[in-house]
């Protein structure tokens, strides 16, 4: 299967920890996620410029505030998860996402891919107090995290954490006031989606078709 991942630094860091450099990957900005019609508009450029090389494109998204909606290839198949974000990536399904948050609700999420892009609010918070000073750097910070009250750190398989990685959240849990948790993530998505088999955690779109939101809420048969 002649294939390009399409995602942002955050998972590529986990399917490259399964597969090495072998699978071909384009990344696009993190930050995009802040703007979803400018992350929409950016990875359908890219799907632009690679389809001709590709019989698969894999994007590395969930639903992601419906950035997604809309993305085709006129050429090429696009497989991407059936989840909200990549924390349902990492969990495995949209179901085990679903599960967690209502088992423990109020849980803010890091993995390794998260701690090594330093792309949190808690590397923001710095900028903060640099831009704006101590007193409203706090202010901002309580309100972004007012409806947290723990923060788990997701374990994967065979990508590589270290206690640093450990370390820095549970510093971070502990600098503001959350609850420190770690929880085990799962390989299934990333596998599945290397392998590209069929499976309910997987949508597949074929050449000429867009992604449509009711494929992310619809359970399959």
């Amino acid at each position: 299967m002649n294939t390009m991942l399409i995602a942002c630094d955050v998972v590529v860091r986990e399917f490259q920890s399964r597969v090495g450099t072998s699978l071909p990957v384009r990344t696009v900005d993190p930050t995009l996620h802040a703007v979803p019609d400018r992350l929409r508009t950016t990875i359908q450029s890219v799907i632009d410029q690679e389809e001709i090389k590709f019989d698969t494109l894999i994007l590395g998204y969930g639903l992601c505030s419906r950035a997604v909606e809309g993305l085709k290839s006129k050429c090429s198949r696009i497989i991407i998860p059936r989840v909200d974000d990549c924390i349902g990536l990492f969990l495995g399904s949209r179901i085990a996402h679903k599960n967690q948050v209502q088992s423990e609700p109020g849980t803010f999420f890091l993995s390794r891919g998260w701690v090594e892009s330093g792309l949190t609010p808690f590397e923001e918070y710095k900028y903060m107090i640099k831009r704006f000073g101590q007193k409203r750097a706090d202010q901002l910070m309580e309100t972004l995290l007012k409806n947290y009250t723990s923060l788990a750190y997701i374990n994967m398989d065979k990508n590589g954490d270290t206690d640093s990685h450990h370390r820095y959240a549970r510093s971070k849990a502990e600098q503001f006031g959350l609850e420190y948790k770690e929880i085990s993530g799962s390989p299934t998505l990333f596998d599945e989606l290397i392998n590209g088999g069929e499976s309910p955690h997987l949508q597949v779109i074929e050449p000429g078709d867009d992604i449509q939101y009711k494929m992310f809420i619809e359970d399959k048969k």
